[in-house]
């Protein structure tokens, strides 16, 4: 019986480890689970104790498989697929929990977002919207300032749309932005106000990264004192665009500073300042690194703008019909740059220059000096080195390059003293490439050169314009149908080349390249008429310089100008082509030809 029971344990054991082998065959390496060795142990006990039963092991079984009873009463097991658990590919929307840091947008909201504006963009932090009075007890005034006392720093303010009248100063304070509703409305200065400015922000050592955006100031100067319409006390790293300040008993624009601390490093973009008492914009000498870009200063009692701060540029804007000078460069403002603008019509200088090493740079400067009390006083850039101020130290370093400067465009109007004009006390100019010349009606001083002061420390290529002649028409000059005619002249000025006014030809006096331009009125002239003046040189046709058909109104102006390389004792004279009878009109804004050494 003992070696009964011992075989009997040696074939469980062996079964065993058949079964054991069978399973890791099927379920790959690893422990079994201890629920799967009961199910073993079971079916071993069972099969034991049946002896030689049905029931028995089923051959087989892949991975993923269990070994599960065929039945509830019967003890045959055979392999089942595990109905094991999948993870989906996607889950719908509706399953999922939101919370703070994990949220779902809609495509409404994100089509919003993508084509929101500029000023949409910039509303995250606003203090309070200016919007329309909340009661009849409020004024402009104080709503626009409770507003501005409740917002913190870097708070947007937004201010109230249309047309509204303050009768107290608006005090902002710094580092947040001030964003108006664009020119269409304005901020008007009440009636009687008297304020000392409109919008104020006070000097601070604390004034940095201030925005005032899109707004339009009205002084109302006709009603009351006011006597600023912006005014800056401070201001670092700050952006003041597109403000448009108009009538204003006082200066458009001041920014200012102190000893103690300086205004720097400020863009004034794309402003405007038109019909104010002083200054259309004023920059003090407490600030530096100021740069106005674009804009426009026109019409304003002294001069358009008038900057003191050194390190400084402006850059494409136009200064207009002020009663001082277009543009003046205080002697403070030192290394100011000034290019690319327009400077016209105004009354005295068209740059007035005091500060050294300033870049005066492809400028138009043209019509200055142009009310009759001025006339032949002022010149298109004028720089002001004098002896109180520059004898012992003279202004050194300012650079003119590539500068328009004409006369007036209208008869009787800028009639200049020089293009350009440099009193003694300088040293180190350089002056080149500039375009100085006549043009329509208005003249600079025919006795006096186009350029006047400079001397032997400068560089230049001015010597071109002592070569300079401007002839008038003779007198009224008919022209026969398809006929060429040749022109007879008086002469207006005739610097350096010699002009015959027996044959009406220019002889040159020096070989080089020259600009040939005309301006000639034809009178009775049909809108089917074809005209054109040439040039000849030596007595032959060189080119034509205008031409075109005449216009609806019976007459027609033809202008036009052209580059000629001539020698050392050429001739060069004109000649005038028409297709039907037609007069040239002497008078009608004075018919003239210039003729002027070019530089290449």
């Amino acid at each position: 019986m003992s070696n009964l029971s011992t075989n009997l344990k040696r074939i469980v054991e062996s079964l065993k480890l058949y079964i054991n082998q069978t399973l890791k065959d099927s379920i790959g390496e690893g422990t079994l689970e201890t629920s799967s060795k009961d199910i073993i142990g079971a079916i071993n006990e069972v099969n034991r104790n049946k002896g030689t039963g049905s029931g028995g092991l089923p051959s087989g079984g892949k991975t993923g498989q269990i070994l599960a009873k065929k039945s509830n009463t019967g003890y045959d097991v055979e392999w089942k697929n595990e109905t094991t658990y999948t993870h989906p590919v996607s889950h719908p929307a509706t399953m999922i929990t939101e919370d703070s840091t994990h949220r779902f947008v809609t495509d409404a909201e994100k089509n919003k977002w993508n084509n929101i504006t500029t000023s949409e963009s910039d509303l995250s932090k606003i203090a309070i919207v200016c919007g329309d009075k909340l009661s009849s007890d409020i004024s402009d005034s104080e709503r626009i300032q409770r507003a501005i006392n409740s917002s913190n720093v870097g708070d947007i303010i937004l201010l109230p749309k249309g047309d509204i009248e303050i009768h107290k100063t608006i005090e902002l304070k710094p580092n947040r932005t001030y964003m108006g509703n664009g020119w269409g409305g304005s901020i008007k200065a009440s009636n009687n106000a008297n304020l000392t400015e409109m919008i104020r922000l006070p000097h601070s050592t604390n004034n940095y990264r201030t925005i005032i955006d899109n707004i339009r100031l009205d002084g109302n100067k006709d009603n009351n004192g006011t006597t600023k319409g912006l005014y800056i006390g401070s201001s670092v790293h700050s952006i003041f665009r597109n403000i448009y300040v108009t009538y204003c008993k006082g200066t458009g624009i001041y920014i200012d500073g102190n000893t103690s601390f300086r205004s720097n490093t400020t863009n004034i973009v794309n402003c405007r300042a038109l019909g104010c008492g002083e200054y259309g914009l004023y920059i003090s000498e407490y600030c530096e690194d100021m740069h106005v870009l674009q804009g426009d200063y026109g019409s304003n009692q002294n001069s358009g703008i008038y900057i003191k701060s050194p390190s400084s540029s402006i850059r494409d804007v136009t200064c207009w019909g002020n009663m001082s000078n277009g543009l003046w460069i205080d002697i403070n403002a030192v290394c100011v740059q000034v290019w690319n603008s327009q400077i016209e019509g105004n009354a005295q200088n068209g740059i007035f220059i005091e500060g050294a090493f300033a870049e005066i740079v492809g400028n138009k400067i043209y019509d200055n000096a142009n009310i009759p009390a001025n006339y032949g006083k002022f010149d298109g850039i004028y720089v002001n080195a004098y002896e109180s101020a520059f004898k012992d130290a003279p202004m050194k370093g300012v650079t003119i390059i590539g500068n328009k400067v004409y006369s007036g465009l209208y008869n009787n109007t800028g009639l200049q003293r020089f293009a350009l004009s440099i009193d003694k006390y300088h040293e180190g100019f350089s002056i080149f490439g500039n375009d100085f010349f006549y043009q329509g009606n208005g003249n600079i001083d025919k006795s006096r050169a186009l350029v006047n002061g400079l001397n032997e420390t400068d560089k230049s290529d001015y010597n071109w314009i002592k070569s300079f002649i401007k002839l008038n028409l003779l007198e009224d000059q008919a022209i026969t149908n398809s006929t060429v005619t040749k022109l007879k002249f008086t002469k207006v000025t005739d610097l350096d080349e010699n002009f015959d006014s027996t044959t009406n030809k220019i002889k040159i006096k020096e070989s080089g390249y020259y600009r040939v331009g005309c301006n000639i009125h034809v009178d009775n002239c049909s809108a089917t008429t074809y005209c054109y003046l040439q040039y000849n040189v030596n007595g032959e046709i060189k080119s034509r310089i205008a031409g075109g058909y005449g216009g609806t109104s019976n007459f027609s102006t033809l202008s036009g100008d052209d580059v000629v390389y001539m020698k050392t004792g050429d001739t060069i004279d004109f000649s005038f082509y028409c297709s039907e009878n037609v007069t040239l009109n002497r008078l009608y804004y004075l018919s003239s030809i210039t003729f002027s050494k070019y530089v290449i």
